[in-house]
């Protein structure tokens, strides 16, 4: 199989109060999410995403995460290039 190369990036997620469990669940189903944990702190959610590219990012936290009802404010914390194996 032939190396595919992709980006990744930690989202830090504000969440309403008391939607922990249900946000992080339907954050976990989303392209490219590989993990999603609720976490103490300033932010509620972090998740870890991959995608093809920074514009495949950008459209996944702006389009699948950010408008998840309950999701109040995101930061990406992008972590650069990963080499993956497969397609």
């Amino acid at each position: 199989m032939a190396e595919k190369r992709k980006i990744g990036a930690y989202i830090l997620i504000k969440i309403a109060p008391g939607k922990s469990r249900p946000i992080t669940e339907k954050i976990s189903k989303v392209e490219g999410v590989r993990t999603a944990y609720p976490v103490t702190g300033m932010f509620d959610i972090i998740a870890f995403l991959e995608a093809s590219d920074i514009n495949h990012l950008t459209d996944t936290v702006r389009s699948d995460i950010q408008t998840i009802e309950g999701v109040l404010r995101t930061h990406t914390a992008i972590v650069g290039e990963l080499v993956t194996t497969g397609g």
